[in-house]
């Protein structure tokens, strides 16, 4: 997934006028954040105990990511 994300996000922004890029993760995804951070998502929201597992009634949160589109054009260059 590491090496895809970047070439969607380019061709996004190449074929669109799309401003600004969103991810949801479950809080304990923890590659999923990894991989958020390094690409250059900031992390703006933390939804707490939003979804429950019904098997291992484990709760989670979500977090939010986003990106701009002049955040990843600057990184780019």
């Amino acid at each position: 997934m590491q090496e895809v994300r970047p070439c969607v996000i380019d061709h996004i922004l190449t074929h669109s006028d799309m401003e600004r890029f969103q991810t949801h993760v479950w809080g304990r995804n923890f590659q999923s954040i990894f991989n958020n951070r390094k690409l250059g998502f900031r992390h703006v929201v933390t939804e707490h105990r939003i979804h429950l597992n019904k098997v291992t009634n484990e709760v989670f949160d979500q977090l939010t990511f986003e990106m701009f589109r002049e955040e990843w054009v600057e990184r780019k260059a």
